[in-house]
C-alpha cells in the first residue's frame, strides 16, 4: 500500500483560505473596520484634537459653517460631527455626545443580519438602504454601545 504524501505547506495555505472564504461568504461577507462616528458639542475643538494632538490626517470636512469631517484611522476613520444629539429615526438610534457608534463594513447586509438575528441580535434598526446611499443595520452591542453594519466592498 502506498504511502500518502502530505500537502506542501502552500497547498495547505490554499486550503486554509479557501475555507476562511467559504465561511466569510456564509457569515455575510468579511466584517472589516469601516469607521467610528463621534458626536460632539465642539467640532473645531474636536477635529484639532485627533488631527493636531493625536495627529491623525483629515481627509475632508463639510457643511456651512464646517461642522463634519473624516479623519484617516487605518483602513477605516474617525467622523466627527457637531449636531443636535437625539434620535435618529432612519437609523433606529439616539446620537449622544461622547458615546460613540461603531460602523463595521459587511459584503452583504442583508445576509449578515438574518444570522445575526438568529444569534440573538438585540436589533436598534433593520435593514435599510439610507439617505447617504448604504444599506446597513443596527444592533445594541454591550452597555447600550451602537454598532451599525454598513454594506461595502
Amino acid at each position: 500500500m502506498a504511502k500518502k504524501s502530505k500537502p506542501s505547506k502552500q497547498a495547505a495555505a490554499r486550503k486554509k483560505r479557501r475555507r476562511a472564504k467559504l465561511k466569510a461568504k456564509a457569515s455575510g461577507g468579511a466584517l472589516d473596520f469601516d469607521h467610528l462616528f463621534l458626536a460632539t458639542r465642539d467640532f473645531e475643538r474636536t477635529w484639532k484634537f485627533w488631527t493636531e494632538v493625536v495627529g491623525l490626517k483629515g481627509r475632508s470636512r463639510w457643511g456651512r459653517p464646517e461642522y463634519a469631517g473624516e479623519i484617516a484611522l487605518g483602513g477605516g476613520s474617525i467622523v466627527v460631527a457637531q449636531g443636535e444629539e437625539g434620535f435618529y429615526d432612519e437609523l433606529g438610534y439616539t446620537s449622544e455626545v461622547g458615546k460613540p457608534q461603531l460602523y463595521v463594513r459587511t459584503r452583504d447586509a442583508d445576509a449578515l443580519y438574518r444570522q445575526m438575528v438568529g444569534r440573538g441580535a438585540n436589533v436598534v434598526r433593520s435593514p435599510l438602504t439610507t439617505h447617504f446611499g448604504l444599506r446597513c443595520f443596527s444592533v445594541e452591542g454591550p452597555d447600550g454601545m451602537v454598532v451599525v453594519f454598513v454594506q461595502g466592498k
